[in-house]
């Protein structure tokens, strides 16, 4: 009955691996912000919409997978 194994314990996630996916999100986002700027500057006025608006999503912290 291999459904009855006892099962180990899975290893618990860094809480820096949070910080540096934080960073990396704010890093794309600064990207994006940049990017809509030189689209704003050159008249583009939807792709900079289109940039700002995933700025936003990438500033936007992921779900916290936990269990339901």
């Amino acid at each position: 009955m291999g459904f009855l194994r006892p099962r180990g314990k899975t290893a618990r996630k860094d809480p820096a691996d949070r910080e540096k996916s934080a960073g990396a999100r704010e890093y794309q986002a600064r990207v994006h912000d940049r990017n809509a700027e030189r689209l704003e500057q050159a008249g583009d006025v939807d792709g900079a919409a289109a940039e700002r608006a995933a700025a936003a999503d990438a500033r936007r912290a992921p779900p916290r997978g936990g269990r339901s």
